[in-house]
């Protein structure tokens, strides 16, 4: 498969700066316009990663009821 080259770069350093620049600009954009949703978003892969790391602990926290 062929793609368009819309930037016009010829050199693969070209195109890693130029692609290293949109993702700047891309993750200034969504931290300066979505606040609101970048924490709640965090705070659930947080939760997310924890509950994974907790479930792959032994039995050590269980408790027996006798």
């Amino acid at each position: 498969m062929e793609f368009e080259n819309k930037l016009g770069l010829d050199s693969s350093a070209d195109l890693a700066r130029e692609e290293e620049r949109i993702s700047k600009k891309k993750a200034a954009h969504l931290t300066n316009v979505c606040p609101d949703v970048l924490l709640p978003l965090c705070i659930y892969i947080s939760f997310k990663i924890f509950l994974t790391t907790l479930s792959c602990i032994p039995s050590a926290f269980s408790f027996s009821t006798r």
